[in-house]
């Protein structure tokens, strides 16, 4: 930016920003410990250095690749196996993308709609009409995820011997390979399970997605 815009920038919201910001991160950490303990408890010191290290990766390493050093870390660490390892990152994925979506569609229904809407959003050739519909479309896609978790942890059973029974027919190799995987990915989503776990991520998020809100509210 240029000189005359960080003459505006107060100081003590630049460092209440920054003391928000590593808050929201700590939460996130703890949250995401949650979603572990209930078989292979990490020590919280090693989980929020292996959060902080996933982080570091996702900004670093292109294309989204960053995802994996989590389940990677966490399965070199820990007992976890990969796949249940990378189940957890994505039931974390999954939440935090409805929640966003929420907050994303709620903040659009309780705002002061303009007419008519602009061609471009800040320096971007994309027209702002689009916005409604990315919204509507991450409540619906993310909600779709979030019911497809809950049903394949549910009916994990039924799924495995529906697999099976079809996989089998040609491979049954194969068909025992993806049973297991499947009851992997799916021990990610063992929070489910839990009344306190799932009441304690659940304030967490809220949290985390508050204070996030929070932190760039007081930056702006």
């Amino acid at each position: 930016p240029p000189s005359a815009a960080w003459g505006t920038l107060s100081n003590w919201t630049a460092f209440a920003f920054v003391l928000a910001f590593l808050a929201v991160h700590v939460l996130r950490c703890a949250r995401w410990s949650l979603l572990v303990k209930q078989e292979y408890p990490p020590p919280l010191k090693l989980t929020l250095a292996i959060a902080f290290i996933g982080y570091g990766a996702q900004v670093l390493l292109p294309f989204r690749l960053g995802e994996a050093v989590r389940p990677a870390l966490i399965h070199s660490h820990t007992r976890l196996p990969l796949a249940t390892a990378a189940g957890v990152s994505a039931a974390e994925r999954i939440v935090d993308g409805l929640v966003l979506s929420l907050v994303l569609f709620v903040s659009l229904l309780c705002s002061e709609r303009v007419s008519p809407l602009p061609d471009h959003i800040g320096a971007l050739p994309i027209p702002a009409v689009v916005i409604p519909a990315l919204a509507w479309g991450g409540v619906l896609g993310f909600g779709l995820l979030s019911l497809i978790m809950v049903i394949s942890y549910v009916y994990q059973g039924p799924v495995s011997r529906l697999l099976e029974r079809h996989l089998g027919r040609w491979s049954p190799e194969l068909a025992r390979w993806a049973v297991r995987t499947m009851g992997n990915v799916v021990g990610g989503f063992a929070f489910l399970r839990e009344l306190d776990t799932r009441a304690t991520f659940a304030l967490l998020t809220v949290g985390y997605w508050l204070s996030n809100v929070a932190a760039f509210w007081l930056l702006l």
